[in-house]
């Protein structure tokens, strides 16, 4: 009898496909913990506007002041107010605005205590654009509130007011 004490290798197939099952296994968490951070702001915004929230290549932001009078072509209708835009700015590169993009769709930049009822004073806007297709986003001037035009849909985003504001209104 020989006392061979050479620890026994594992074969190579078997490494391999221990290392893809951890592998597939990290994958489905990840992608699970994602889909539980994004279903109530997807829910909220909705499929088309939550895709071109992450992904329009054209985005302004723009100052908003509400209209004494009627409507105009060149105003916009915040919850059947005519406001008007001016001082519009691209923002779609400015540094920390894809940030921002994944945060207005994560579930931890919302507080979802708050129900965000009630008239507003909206005084800016986010325009987030691709081909014929358009999601608009005004804030309170806290930036603690946010409407999507489209829908009607509002939300309090006062966990990352403060960042929006750096970002969007940049002291100089």
């Amino acid at each position: 009898m020989t006392n061979d004490t050479t620890p026994r290798m594992i074969e190579g197939k078997h490494a391999l496909l221990a290392v893809l099952a951890i592998g597939v296994v990290g994958a489905g968490a990840g992608w699970w913990y994602q889909h539980g951070l994004q279903r109530r702001p997807l829910a909220l915004w909705g499929g088309n506007a939550a895709r071109l929230i992450l992904y329009a290549p054209e985005v302004a932001f723009c100052e908003l002041e509400q209209s004494p009078g009627e409507s105009s072509s060149n105003s916009v209708v915040i919850a059947g107010e005519p406001y008007f835009e001016h001082g519009c700015q691209d923002v779609a590169r400015r540094p920390g605005f894809i940030h921002l993009r994944n945060s207005l769709l994560h579930d931890y930049s919302f507080d979802w205590s708050d129900t965000a009822a009630g008239a507003r004073r909206w005084r800016s806007m986010l325009r987030f654009r691709q081909d014929d297709q358009t999601a608009t986003l005004v804030f309170t001037d806290d930036f603690q509130y946010v409407m999507l035009v489209e829908t009607g849909a509002t939300a309090c985003l006062r966990p990352i007011a403060s960042g929006l504001r750096d970002v969007l209104r940049p002291t100089k």
